[in-house]
């Protein structure tokens, strides 16, 4: 049954809060700016109307949860302070008679309300912070960064050899022992060095138990699915570990590879407010046009539109750009490359031309998969001497402009610069989230559970920078005589 909070203060708790709390602690300006309502009716449907015993308050869990990243505390932890700290009580909204939860208590309520709840509360807060005339309409920042999965990574024999254990694991917890599969659980460890031959060797035992098991016993199917991905010959391992099975490994530069997430978030320049947030695997394209649609249609759910999206070199594709003109706003990204060919040439975009050193313009062009290829006369081309210039057989002179490139020749030079200084916030905003929050390792394992720690921590990072900005607002001149 839902618990619901008296609110009222006996004579000694406000004598004790008075005297001992810090007047300035920026928790309680939190407290003061935030209104955590919203707590209660987003998650009310998941309690009972009227059976049952009264479960604790959700404001009172979910400002438990806010305490844990805004200090970087466990579940036990946190509620060791709440038995000793008056700050905390305050905060939480409990007397010094309350009973405090137990850490199991946290927990149940993280698997209650999941991630699609947790989704709703980030978005509550969001909401405040538009009805308070705090985000701008001009730059979106998008961006991701990389999170490590909370597991040890192991050779892929052990991987392998772990992988069918647990699949007979779970055949035998359903089934009962079936002494035909027996051959294929492994004895003793995992060898640390190992050979071709003898990882041959665990493939091919592995695909044997997956022919023999695959749709004939219930139970295992998750285990085998990853045993399947595992195997499959791709080039590159994405299997990070059975132990969290959504974790997957991913690149951040050619030889910089990690195991774990991708936090994928769009930033209100202006404000520097985290307005969407978006958790992938780490093998997975943050700058498919998929995934950025998804923050682009949670910011349109929310009522909140930019008239210029910035993004890095990454997001440098002519889905992005189409995207980005669909929700009718400026794609203001980094291109990958320097085209060198298309530099020496002007692109008259009112005429759709591009321009040579010359002043002779493009007669035509042919579409092309990613672009356009734009060509000149070929009269013209055989009479000029520029070498810069290459022409082909014929001797005419073709020069290939990408769907990006036109779109960042439309755009003045300062604006292009001013936007990319501007995409600086949201990664300065990364620093601040694993610096200060320890969002740079994963405290769970499963996408959803890492998915709630992201949004906790943007929650918390947004609080406090709604706190600031409204603290920078002008007062309102005093109406009062004298």
């Amino acid at each position: 049954m839902l618990g619901k909070q008296d609110g009222e203060k006996d004579f000694f708790d406000s004598y004790v809060e008075q005297r001992l709390l810090p007047k300035e602690h920026e928790l309680l300006k939190i407290d003061e700016q935030v209104d955590f309502s919203f707590v209660e009716e987003e998650v009310e449907d998941l309690y009972c109307a009227g059976n049952g015993r009264p479960s604790y308050p959700p404001e009172q869990m979910f400002r438990i949860l806010f305490l844990e990243y805004y200090y970087n505390l466990s579940d036990v932890e946190v509620v060791k302070q709440l038995q000793v700290n008056i700050l905390f009580r305050r905060f939480v909204k409990l007397s010094l008679e309350d009973s405090v939860p137990d850490d199991s208590s946290l927990s149940v309520f993280r698997s209650r309300l999941r991630e699609e709840r947790f989704q709703g509360l980030f978005e509550g807060l969001v909401c405040q912070c538009q009805e308070k005339g705090l985000l701008g309409n001009r730059l979106k920042l998008i961006d991701a960064t990389h999170i490590i999965a909370d597991v040890a990574v192991p050779n892929m024999i052990k991987l392998l050899r772990d992988g069918r254990r647990r699949v007979l694991k779970r055949i035998e917890e359903r089934h009962g022992s079936v002494p035909e599969l027996q051959a294929f659980c492994p004895e003793g460890g995992s060898p640390r060095r190992y050979g071709e031959t003898q990882l041959v060797e665990e493939v091919e035992q592995t695909r044997k138990l997956i022919a023999q098991v695959k749709g004939k016993y219930e139970g295992a199917e998750e285990e085998v699915t990853l045993l399947e991905e595992a195997i499959t010959p791709t080039g590159r391992r994405t299997v990070v570990s059975l132990v969290d099975p959504d974790a997957r490994l991913g690149h951040k530069a050619q030889r910089w590879v990690f195991a774990g997430y991708k936090a994928h978030v769009s930033e209100d320049s202006s404000s520097e407010l985290v307005t969407s947030v978006d958790v992938v695997p780490g093998n997975v394209h943050e700058a498919d046009r998929s995934h950025v649609e998804r923050l682009l249609e949670r910011d349109k759910r929310q009522g909140i539109h930019h008239r210029g999206m910035a993004a890095d070199a990454l997001y440098d594709d002519g889905e992005n750009y189409a995207l980005t003109k669909r929700h009718k706003m400026t794609a203001y990204i980094r291109g990958r490359t320097k085209k060198r060919r298309a530099a020496d040439f002007y692109y008259d975009y009112a005429n759709d031309q591009l321009i040579c050193g010359q002043g002779e313009r493009t007669i035509g062009k042919s579409r092309q998969k990613k672009g356009e290829l734009y060509y000149f006369e070929t009269n013209v081309c055989r009479r000029c001497e520029q070498e810069v210039c290459h022409r082909d057989a014929k001797g005419r002179v073709r020069v290939y402009l990408s769907a990006g490139e036109k779109m960042r020749r439309m755009i003045p030079k300062e604006a292009m610069r001013q936007a990319m200084e501007e995409r600086k916030k949201v990664e300065r905003k990364f620093g601040q989230a694993k610096r200060h929050h320890r969002l740079s390792r994963a405290r769970y394992r499963g996408r959803w559970r890492v998915a709630i720690q992201v949004l906790m921590t943007f929650f918390v990072i947004n609080a406090k920078r709604m706190v600031k900005l409204l603290a920078e607002r002008p007062k309102p001149p005093s109406l009062a005589p004298g």
